[in-house]
């Protein structure tokens, strides 16, 4: 979409017009909030809130949600009003991204109200941190050491190894900055690693051709180190309580 922001409001005019007025919140958040979205690389990130969900509504909204969510990168997150207290929980990451950026689309700002709560916090980073590092270990061997392969693994990886960044920031009680660099290298700092190799590969995926890799260059072995460390440093806080 060549204006992210016009595309989110479009999206939501689009869900009013199919269901009236029954949204009751949307937020655009991520990348486009932060003002770091890549024209072509970056997901448009929206929460909506409705009144209510059944398969009604879901059939109803399909004909927009679903080819918008190809054009954006992923589906808007989609919760029911009063369901949003309790999720809240279970996306504790999300809700602490917005909490920091997000934009209002329509409705009340159902975002600014809610606390993000730190165990749950911990909990969600440490899961998800540790699957993204088993995929990035299984595509590293997949790739069959395919220079190309492995560049473009290390490219789609760091958006959600630098949202996990930013979760051990909020873990250590600060609030990250605003751009990712300067999160990624606060995050290498409190759990005690280099930062290089997480901001080279930040880097690498504002570029247009990067330099390929290959499992023997010494920036993607320091960077599976990187993560494994910031995976062991989350682990660690969960046994410190």
């Amino acid at each position: 979409m060549a204006d992210p922001r016009k595309g989110a409001k479009a999206l939501v005019s689009d869900v009013q017009a199919r269901i009236g007025d029954r949204v009751r919140c949307a937020v655009l958040y991520g990348s486009v909030a932060r003002g770091e979205a890549i024209e072509g690389i970056s997901d448009i990130n929206v929460l909506i809130l409705l009144d209510h969900i059944d398969t009604a509504t879901l059939a109803a909204l399909a004909p927009v949600v679903a080819p918008w969510s190809e054009r954006a990168g992923g589906a808007p997150l989609l919760i029911e009003e009063a369901h949003w207290p309790q999720a809240a929980d279970a996306f504790a990451i999300e809700l602490a991204d917005m909490r920091d950026a997000h934009e209002l689309l329509h409705g009340h700002d159902c975002v600014a109200g809610e606390e993000v709560d730190q165990r749950a916090l911990r909990l969600q980073t440490e899961k998800e941190l540790r699957g993204k590092l088993l995929q990035l270990q299984t595509g590293l061997i997949m790739a069959d050491n395919d220079g190309d392969a492995i560049t473009q693994l290390l490219i789609n990886s760091i958006p959600s190894f630098a949202t996990y960044a930013r979760a051990v920031v909020r873990l250590d009680l600060q609030v990250p900055p605003t751009r990712t660099a300067d999160a990624l290298e606060q995050a290498a700092g409190i759990i005690g690693t280099d930062p290089a190799p997480l901001v080279e590969i930040w880097k690498m995926r504002e570029q247009k051709k990067p330099a390929r890799r290959s499992l023997s260059d010494p920036l993607v072995g320091a960077y599976h180190s990187a993560i494994e460390r910031m995976a062991d440093y989350v682990d660690s806080l969960g046994r410190q309580r």
